[in-house]
């Protein structure tokens, strides 16, 4: 699995979890008029899982109103509107979050080493 699957599944959580919890093997979704399809492999229960200790381990409680907000399939601005940070905090805050998520997934390799090694610094 690489980064921008990670970032997919954040993205996509609330179709996500709903399949899951619904039991099915695949999730159907709509963006647009587009018709996508993901599968719900281990992998993404391992993701889904590292994202709920991230939430229950976090400590400031706007940073979990964030991480929540983002959970529910919240757009960015709606959450910014409830949040007493500026925009450049809040953006600064999600990409600590996500980039959490990730070291969190590398831990558990779900990551490859690989993916990791063949991102650019610069």
């Amino acid at each position: 699995m690489t980064k921008e699957e990670v970032e997919h599944i954040i993205k996509r959580y609330p179709f996500i979890r709903q399949t899951i919890e619904s039991g099915l093997p695949e999730i159907t979704y709509y963006i647009g008029k587009r018709k996508y399809y993901d599968r719900i492999t281990d992998e993404v229960k391992g993701v889904c899982s590292i994202i709920l200790a991230v939430l229950d381990a976090e400590q400031d409680q706007s940073v979990r109103f964030m991480i929540t907000g983002i959970l529910k399939g919240k757009t960015d601005t709606n959450i910014m509107k409830d949040l007493p940070l500026s925009r450049t905090t809040y953006y600064f805050c999600k990409i600590k979050f996500m980039d959490k998520v990730e070291k969190a997934c590398a831990s558990k390799g779900i990551i490859a080493f690989e993916e990791i090694l063949k991102e650019r610094i610069a």
